[in-house]
């Protein structure tokens, strides 16, 4: 996982969108100790659905496709993926954390396997 997280091509991303990423992180963290921001892992799950990536319950009934890759990933799933991903406290994100949790999630997310090929890189 790390090597995916620190290739070329996912710096460049991660480089190119830093202003929305720490917009992001800066907007939806809270400052632990009075010394840094992090991210509640909880919350790193709500923004996935506030984006539109993680669908929650009818919602993804009425999305269609293959509801097998759907059951795969969901909240819980994402949670077990992220588990290991954490800070001082394991329930909190420091902004590295939050950017290897995304690529975390953009390994498991469902592609469709007729797409997957085009999905290779980040952007």
């Amino acid at each position: 996982m790390l090597s995916e997280l620190y290739s070329s091509d996912n710096c460049r991303v991660f480089y190119e969108h830093f202003s929305l990423l720490a917009a992001i992180f800066t907007t939806k963290g809270m400052l632990h100790l009075e010394t840094f921001l992090e991210l509640q892992k909880e919350e790193f799950i709500h923004i996935l659905i506030e984006s539109g990536i993680l669908v929650e319950g009818k919602d993804q009934e009425d999305k269609g496709g293959d509801a097998e890759l759907k059951r795969k990933f969901d909240g819980q799933s994402i949670m077990m993926t992220i588990a290991n991903v954490g800070s001082f406290d394991h329930n909190y994100l420091t902004y590295v954390d939050f950017i290897d949790c995304l690529v975390r999630v953009a390994f498991i997310y469902p592609f469709p396997e007729a797409e997957k090929h085009n999905y290779h890189a980040m952007d």
